[in-house]
């Protein structure tokens, strides 16, 4: 083996240690100068992430679903994601998964729905009333879902908007 694929090796090997080091939480915590300099590589390189996708501290995928009707009873369903890139399903997916559902957010939660509601009676204006709904994707503890129980859409929030002289005005409920 020649040095410079020796050099490449070892890197890797290295690189992989520090993988495995950031997913057991394994890196050092003292504050001297080598354990710094290995948190500061874990840190830009990725490696020092803990690889907690299941773990209890994961929030649950949260979704909202817009449902518009029109004067003449018509209905029908859309969401900011529709027709656009990943990069907008992204973005669209990090402002409803910010969805405050804390009690204390009330006038916070308040603001977000209205202008969700708006934006949608500005996309669609022979809307004259948006239902929407907020759901969290619930997945069960692997006792139930050994016993049958399987992941869902739970609504944990739906609020209603009329139009109003060009304004959408809310209803809401909240789920306890």
């Amino acid at each position: 083996m020649t040095a410079g694929r020796w050099l490449v090796v070892s890197l890797a090997a290295i690189h992989l240690a520090f993988v495995a080091c950031g997913a057991a939480s394994l890196l050092p915590t003292d504050p001297s100068a080598p354990s710094r300099a290995a948190r500061w590589y874990g840190a830009v390189s990725g490696a020092g992430m803990g690889y907690g996708f299941f773990a209890p501290a994961v929030g649950p995928q949260v979704r909202a679903r817009f449902t518009l009707s029109d004067g003449s009873g018509r209905t029908w369903e859309d969401d900011f994601e529709g027709g656009h890139n990943q990069e907008v399903k992204l973005r669209v997916g990090g402002m409803v998964g910010m969805y405050p559902h804390e009690e204390s957010a009330e006038a916070l939660r308040r603001d977000l729905l209205v202008n969700w509601a708006a934006a949608m009676f500005a996309r669609h204006p022979d809307a004259s009333e948006v239902t929407i709904t907020i759901e969290v994707y619930e997945v069960p503890p692997m006792a139930d879902y050994r016993a049958g129980a399987r992941p869902a859409w739970v609504a944990v929030h739906s609020a209603k908007f009329s139009r109003d002289a060009g304004d959408p005005v809310a209803e809401g409920k909240t789920r306890p």
